[in-house]
């Protein structure tokens, strides 16, 4: 006879126990990490093989829309004599056309986002899932399934923790974007004042998206935890929006432990980006890129080398923090009265 799990109202409170010292978890993530992914490295393997798969067509996409700004940006710098004031404009039907370019940026950059939100979001909630079921020294194949098991509560708090690293991003470049039209109104000729604004404020932005980099970091190590909460089915069921609460609370005593996990995290993942960024470009031509599909498949092999001991490590954070937060709902068998350790009747 299958366990049925005891559940809550999916709009209820998720209360938690009462204060107790703060866990240990920098360290102790590592160790049941590893000593996870040593248990549970058939089904993590499995999980981020289809993971990485699904995202190739988006990455293909972006990458190819990536090329197309960086194409448009070479031939503006080329040409920017012609947005001197009083130049004639010999070539402006043909940077029209290119900045049009083939096929849709919009579609190309939306569609990727929403499967990642729809379709990869569960699944990595469901990696995540057997990442803490590996640290806890048992789970299987089964758990990769548990972000659609819940599938609306994973999505939902995946589209909060989305806005709000997009939205400090965004807020970046608008600020920055703002104040270059205040400073340099005055001082840019109006016929170059929108490229020359643009161009400053998109340097701006970067320097000022740099330094948000260790807010956002931080505010992802409280956010975390929200899709696998929200995934969870050994604990009372929630909603989205109950689930971001939950993380937020939960890790309000070991942020800083999270923090040093994130900023590790953004180390390794960089350095495993840019090692395949460097081997994709040992195959490109003199003086050109590398072909897309080497690029995303340099990429591809990056993260399936980095995210299995990734959501080894979160996963076991996870269990430290929820095991010292709230008790898991055991299995309950029809029947079996509870308190008697016995049959009912």
């Amino acid at each position: 006879m299958e366990p049925r799990r005891a559940s809550t109202p999916p709009t209820a409170a998720l209360p938690l126990r009462a204060p107790s010292p703060a866990p240990a978890v920098f360290l102790p993530a590592f160790g049941r990490g590893l000593a996870g992914l040593r248990h549970g490295f058939v089904a993590l393997i499995l999980g981020v093989t289809l993971l990485v798969a699904l995202r190739v067509p988006g990455e293909m996409a972006q990458a190819r829309s990536m090329r197309q700004i960086e194409e448009v940006v070479r031939v503006f710098q080329e040409n920017a004599g012609e947005y001197e004031p009083g130049a004639s404009r010999g070539r402006g039907a043909d940077l029209e056309a290119l900045a049009a370019g083939e096929g849709d940026f919009v579609s190309s950059t939306c569609m990727p986002w929403l499967l990642e939100l729809l379709v990869i979001a569960p699944i990595f909630a469901g990696i995540s899932i057997a990442g803490v079921r590996a640290a806890e020294g048992r789970g299987g194949l089964g758990d990769l399934l548990a972000g659609f098991a819940r599938w609306a509560p994973v999505v939902l708090s995946s589209f909060i923790i989305l806005l709000a690293g997009t939205g400090l991003t965004v807020a970046a470049f608008l600020c920055s974007i703002a104040a270059s039209v205040v400073a340099f109104s005055r001082h840019v000729p109006s016929d170059a004042a929108p490229a020359s604004m643009l161009a400053v404020g998109a340097s701006c932005g970067g320097i000022l998206l740099l330094a948000l980099v260790l807010p956002i970091l931080w505010i992802s190590a409280r956010l975390w935890f929200a899709p696998l909460r929200a995934a969870d089915i050994e604990r009372p069921a929630c909603n989205g929006l109950d689930a971001v609460k939950w993380s937020w609370r939960a890790t309000g005593r070991v942020q800083w432990p999270l923090f040093a996990l994130a900023v590790v995290a953004a180390v390794v993942g960089s350095g495993a980006a840019f090692a395949a960024a460097e081997i994709a470009a040992l195959t490109a031509t003199r003086g050109g890129a590398p072909s897309i599909a080497v690029q995303v498949a340099t990429s591809s092999v990056a993260w399936m080398l980095v995210l299995p001991g990734f959501v080894a490590v979160i996963g076991a954070a996870y269990a430290i923090v929820a095991e010292s937060h709230e008790a898991a709902v055991p299995p309950m068998y029809p029947g079996i009265a509870p308190g008697t350790g016995g049959m009912a009747g």
